[in-house]
Order: C-alpha cells, then sequence, then structure tokens
C-alpha cells in the first residue's frame, strides 16, 4: 500500500472521529467551565454568552453538570487536534511523489532508457570492475544539460582524452596542456567570455570513443562543440575530419544548430576576429 492510500484511510477515518464528537457535542450543557479558588473553596462556574453579554452562574455541587462541562473542554481540544492534524496530512498527501516502477523509471535521466528493465530490479551481483568499457548508444553524449548549471558542468571532473597525450606539449597558465598555440588560444577567447567548457572530453557514441577538442554550455543548457581543424592540406588528415564531421552529423551535432568549426590559416594561426563572431553568435553572447 502506497502512502498516499495510507494517508486517505488516515483522513477517512479522522472524519468519522470528527462526526462522532460533533455529534456528542450537541448534547452537551451550553457555556465553558471556569474553576476559581477563593478562600480555601474551590467554584465551579458554568460562563456562557446571551444577547452578547457574557453570564456567569455558579453549579454548586452539580456533579453532572461540572462533568458535562469539563467533557466538553475536553472534545473541543481533541477536535481542534484531529482537524489539525488532518490539515497537515492533505498537505503531505498533495506533495507526496509516486513510488510505483513506472513513475520512478519515466523520472530517470532520458540516457537511462537505452537499459532494460532488468538492469533496475534485483540485487546487484556483477563485477563492478569490468575489464572492458561497456558501450551504450549515444552514451554521454548529452546536447542539453538536465540537472545543473553551465558553472557546475564546466567545474565538474571529466574523463580527459590521454590518447598522443604527449602531443599535449603547451601548457595554459592555469596547468591545462593543450596540443597547439591554435587550441590556447581560442581556450582563452571562451574565459575572455566567461564559456564554461570542457576540452578534450572523452565521451562515447555508438560504440565509438570520441574527443571533441572543446565543448561548451550555453546559459539555457545547450551543449556547443567546437572543432578545430589545422592540417587540412594533409590528405589522411583531411579524410580523417571528414570522417568525424558525418559521425557527428549522424549524432545531431551540426554547425548549423550546435557545433563550432574552425580552421588553421595556411599561414599557421587563427582568425581570432572570426572565432570571437562564432562565439558570440553560437552562444548568444
Amino acid at each position: 500500500m502506497d502512502l498516499k492510500t495510507t494517508i486517505q484511510e488516515l483522513l477517512n477515518e479522522a472524519a468519522k472521529e470528527t462526526a462522532i464528537i460533533n455529534k456528542e457535542l450537541r448534547h452537551l450543557p451550553s457555556g465553558t467551565l471556569q474553576i476559581w479558588k477563593q478562600d480555601g473553596y474551590t467554584r465551579f462556574v458554568q460562563s456562557y454568552k446571551r444577547k452578547q453579554q457574557v453570564w456567569r452562574k455558579g453549579m454548586g455541587k452539580n456533579k453532572a453538570l461540572i462533568y458535562g462541562l469539563a467533557r466538553k473542554t475536553f472534545l473541543k481540544q481533541l477536535l481542534n487536534r484531529i482537524r489539525h492534524n488532518m490539515e497537515l496530512l492533505k498537505n503531505t498527501q498533495k506533495d507526496l511523489l509516486p513510488v510505483d516502477t513506472d513513475a520512478i523509471l519515466a523520472d530517470l535521466p532520458k540516457h537511462f532508457s537505452f537499459l532494460p528493465e532488468e538492469a533496475f530490479f534485483g540485487l546487484f551481483k556483477g563485477d563492478i570492475h569490468p575489464s572492458e568499457d561497456i558501450f551504450l548508444p549515444l552514451q554521454e553524449i548529452a546536447l542539453w544539460l538536465e540537472y545543473e548549471t553551465p558553472k557546475e558542468w564546466g567545474i565538474k571532473p571529466y574523463r580527459v582524452n590521454s590518447f598522443h597525450s604527449e602531443e599535449k606539449r603547451i601548457i595554459m597558465p592555469d596547468g591545462l596542456p593543450v596540443r597547439s598555440k591554435s587550441e590556447a588560444t581560442i581556450i582563452e577567447r571562451y574565459r575572455h567570455f566567461g564559456i564554461p567548457f570542457h576540452y578534450d572530453e572523452l565521451l562515447t557514441a555508438e560504440g565509438r570513443r570520441i574527443s571533441p577538442d572543446l565543448r561548451g554550455a550555453r546559459r539555457d543548457g545547450k551543449l556547443i562543440w567546437h572543432e578545430h581543424f589545422g592540417l587540412m592540406d594533409d590528405p589522411v588528415y583531411r579524410r580523417k575530419a571528414d570522417e568525424k564531421l558525418e559521425f557527428l552529423k549522424s549524432l545531431g551535432i551540426v554547425p548549423w544548430d550546435n557545433m563550432i568549426i574552425t580552421y588553421e590559416r595556411p599561414e599557421g594561426g587563427i582568425n581570432i576576429k572570426l572565432v570571437d563572431e562564432l562565439l558570440k553568435d553560437m552562444y548568444m553572447l
């Protein structure tokens, strides 16, 4: 039985008890009981309103009347507490989240939908140190941030591509190693505009490892890929670049929506003014 059902049953019981108490109150004496100590004696007084005035009348030793008003005071206190608790239960019932399987699966991050339902049920008895990576379609290639701000995403740890790490010979002032002066310049422009980014992050998609040169987060949470190509006069390099762009296109990563492409100039270096214009346009600065 879920909590909502349990709370509703409690509310139903409280409503029944409230009706019983109200019925009894209608048959009890009018007014309220006041008890005074005076000259060593205890006085019992019945206080009630009549024509907008408060009247008090001594009850002497009328035990039935005294006990009737005492019972009335007790029941009113009980009724107030029941009503208070019912209000709390109603508010709690309204804010409760469903705990059924379908509701939980529907609220999981969308990329969990690639897993079969059996992954979520039963005790885990597997090896938590698998010898091979497990690849799933579009694993980690989220194109929008769902549960964090761009700033939070930008500073969180991420896996860096270690392939040919020896080529990262240029060290940025903060210690970040990069492959070329052009990449260093691009990173400086990202920092100049305050754009959160990941450099050479290791991701997986469709069973392949892939690393964007940079991936930045726009203010609205959209993730923008940035690929910088240098040796386009080299046929082998150009073929690999074209293959990468085609693969990214199959993932929905395209220059007219969520990707920036920059190129090395034939004489070397990059056009910083053009880079700035591309960043301002894509990141809506």
